[in-house]
């Protein structure tokens, strides 16, 4: 996994509108598999969702980076993707790559979190991916203020979560792989200097959802102890505590699945 350095709080909530795959579908019990009701979908368009993400959660910022960057990193994803979908599916991802075109022609991501159109596509790519792609699959239940349905420990490899905020605010759950040689929780961390963690921790991924909202992300974990954490400010206040300060974090231990 790439090691990626972040910034506290809202910038990583504002990075959330690059790392989409769908949103607003129901929730189901964490940690499920795919039901075995849905046909499995092609391996290799699984493949490409994951790359797909893994190369959105480290967009760059300027025209000329993006331009590049999506030739290089995001477009053979999507093409793979593309390659292995048919019916609506095929017609959801065309829709999302037509965007990302885009972005790179404008450099401007406005139309991957407002269009309503690609939010649809990403929608039906990500409830897809989540229900028929061989993964394990998590359902995290967001309310004020807590997370709720993050095992203790799930193995390492590639997970499917779905973040369905039911509070009255808008959350977030930005996930951080500590550091190898650290021992610290996360309640140490945060009771000292919590941009220790931001500097020291590397960034797996963030999830965004307004109130009534969903939105799917497929990460493929290293081992590690990850934490799960809200920085967005109490009550849209800029200047009141986060959300992770009334209890709104959580451990998740990823493991080695061939160690005892």
């Amino acid at each position: 996994m790439t090691s990626r350095r972040q910034p506290p709080a809202r910038l990583l909530t504002a990075a959330a509108a690059l790392v989409v795959t769908a949103f607003a579908v129901s929730s189901g019990a964490a940690g499920a598999e795919p039901p075995t009701s849905d046909p499995q979908l092609d391996p290799a368009f699984c493949d490409g969702v994951v790359g797909y993400q893994a190369a959105t959660t480290g967009f760059p910022e300027t025209p000329e980076e993006i331009a590049l960057f999506v030739d290089d990193q995001v477009m053979p994803a999507l093409d793979l993707m593309v390659e292995h979908s048919d019916g609506d599916l095929a017609a959801s991802v065309g829709v999302l790559r037509d965007a990302i075109l885009e972005l790179e022609d404008s450099g401007d991501p406005t139309p991957l979190f407002e269009d309503p159109e690609v939010l649809g596509a990403q929608e039906a790519v990500g409830e897809a991916t989540h229900r028929q792609c061989e993964l394990q699959a998590i359902d995290v239940l967001a309310a004020d203020y807590s997370f709720g349905g993050i095992p203790e420990e799930i193995d390492a490899g590639r997970v499917s979560i779905a973040f369905v905020n039911d509070g009255e605010e808008e959350h977030e759950l930005v996930l951080l792989r500590r550091p190898d040689d650290s021992t610290m929780t996360l309640d140490e961390y945060l009771s000292g200097d919590p941009g220790a963690l931001f500097e020291q921790a590397e960034f797996a991924g963030v999830l965004f959802a307004g109130p009534g909202g969903t939105m799917y992300t497929a990460l493929d974990l290293d081992p590690g102890t990850y934490f799960a954490i809200c920085m967005i400010p109490t009550g849209g206040d800029p200047e009141a505590e986060p959300h992770s300060a009334h209890g709104m974090t959580a451990t998740l231990v990823v493991s080695d699945p061939g160690t005892v």
